[in-house]
C-alpha cells in the first residue's frame, strides 16, 4: 500500500540552498581542523622531549678555558651545541694562531678532538660530518665549527663534556647547549 491510500501524505523537505550547505561544510571542516590542532598541541605538550637529567644550566654556565690548549693548539673552544633535534653536535672554536691550529687538519680526522661524557661514552673524530676550517691565509680571530653526528645520543643538553685533543690535552666541564 502506498502512504496516500491510508490518509498519510508524504512531505518532502525543501532543499537547502547551496550557499547554506557550503557554510555548514566549511563550519564542519573548521571544527575538525580546530580539534586536530588542539589534539596535536595537547599531545606535544604531554610527550615533549624533556631533559630531566640536566645537571647544570647550560645557557648560563660559562665555557672553561685551557691556556695549554690555546698555547699548543692555537684554538679556544667557544661552545658546544646540539642541533637538528639533538642529532648533530656543533663544536665552535676560534683560531688564535693559524699556524698551530693547522694541527686540526693532520691526517684526515685524526687531529680533531674527541668529546667525552661522564656517563654516555665518547664521540670520536670518526663521527665528524663537517669541519669548517678550510679557509686559506690568515685565520686568526676567525670562528669555525666541527660538526659531529650525535650517534646513540651520547651528548645531552645540559651535560658537561670533556674536550680531548688528539695529543691527550683535556678541557673538562664544557656545557652542552641547545
Amino acid at each position: 500500500m502506498s502512504a496516500t491510500t491510508i490518509g498519510i501524505e508524504t512531505v518532502s523537505r525543501p532543499k537547502r540552498p547551496a550557499a547554506r550547505r557550503r557554510t555548514l561544510q566549511f563550519a564542519a571542516l573548521l571544527a575538525a581542523s580546530a580539534a586536530t590542532f588542539g589534539a596535536t598541541f595537547g599531545i606535544r605538550e604531554l610527550v615533549s622531549t624533556r631533559h630531566e637529567n640536566i645537571t647544570v644550566s647550560a645557557q648560563t654556565t660559562p665555557v672553561p678555558r685551557s691556556p695549554q690548549i690555546e698555547k699548543i693548539w692555537g684554538v679556544e673552544i667557544k661552545a658546544i651545541f646540539l642541533l637538528a633535534d639533538t642529532g648533530v653536535i656543533d663544536v665552535r672554536y676560534s683560531v688564535l694562531d693559524d699556524g698551530k691550529a693547522a694541527r686540526l687538519h693532520t691526517d684526515g680526522n685524526t687531529g680533531l678532538p674527541s668529546l667525552r661524557t661522564q656517563d654516555h661514552g665518547t664521540v670520536k673524530p670518526e663521527a665528524v660530518m663537517f669541519h669548517f676550517h678550510a679557509k686559506a691565509g690568515d685565520t686568526n680571530g676567525q670562528g669555525y665549527d666541527i660538526m659531529y653526528a650525535n650517534t646513540h645520543g651520547a651528548l645531552h643538553v645540559g651535560s658537561l663534556v670533556t674536550v680531548v685533543m688528539s695529543d691527550g690535552l683535556e678541557l673538562p666541564g664544557v656545557p652542552v647547549k641547545d
